[in-house]
């Protein structure tokens, strides 16, 4: 099955070091093996549920991506478990840290090249997932990469911490020139 977990977690210091085309990010099990997220809080049981928020937690999207990598000559994918709720809520968790950067759980990382080529989060992946898998068996470029005439460029909309929004100028958004 091309579906593995990382027994140390800590290995995982770079790309280079991930021999799997995927690494899909939980939250960790608890003694009863479920993994915490999501996690009910229960000062929030009283709020109805959001429009799509039902797939951005770990158990609703665990089927699909069993599913998704289960076939023999599927894509690899690794889990890695990123710790107990406490431990993933401290700014210092490692999976917080470049390379990975997760903000969010789940994450599904496509690597390509020993370079991120592309992420799914929470509620993307149960939507998007089997698109995404199956274009790691194409040929698409990667951010360093530029594209053929037929494909888009691939765009990381990944937020850097401290890092202020960028905005896309154009002409129109210039102020007119000022006459002396």
């Amino acid at each position: 099955m091309p579906l593995d977990t990382i027994e140390d977690p800590f290995e995982l210091s770079s790309y280079e070091s991930v021999k799997h085309s995927f690494v899909i990010f939980y939250a960790s099990r608890d003694d009863d093996g479920k993994m915490w997220c999501p996690a009910r809080h229960r000062h929030a049981a009283h709020l109805a549920p959001q429009e799509g928020l039902g797939s951005c937690d770990c158990r609703n999207v665990e089927e699909i991506i069993e599913r998704t990598f289960a076939p023999a000559d599927g894509p690899t994918g690794l889990i890695v478990y990123v710790g107990q709720r406490i431990e993933w809520k401290t700014g210092a968790n490692f999976f917080r840290a470049a390379p990975w950067r997760i903000r969010s759980i789940p994450t599904v990382v496509k690597l390509q090249g020993a370079k991120e080529a592309g992420r799914l989060v929470e509620g993307q992946i149960a939507s998007d997932l089997p698109t995404f898998v199956g274009s790691a068996a194409t040929t698409s470029p990667t951010k360093d990469e530029p594209p053929t005439k037929d494909e888009p460029p691939i765009k990381d909309e990944t937020p850097i911490e401290n890092e202020p929004p960028t905005k896309d100028k154009s002409p129109k958004d210039e102020p007119p020139p000022k006459d002396s």
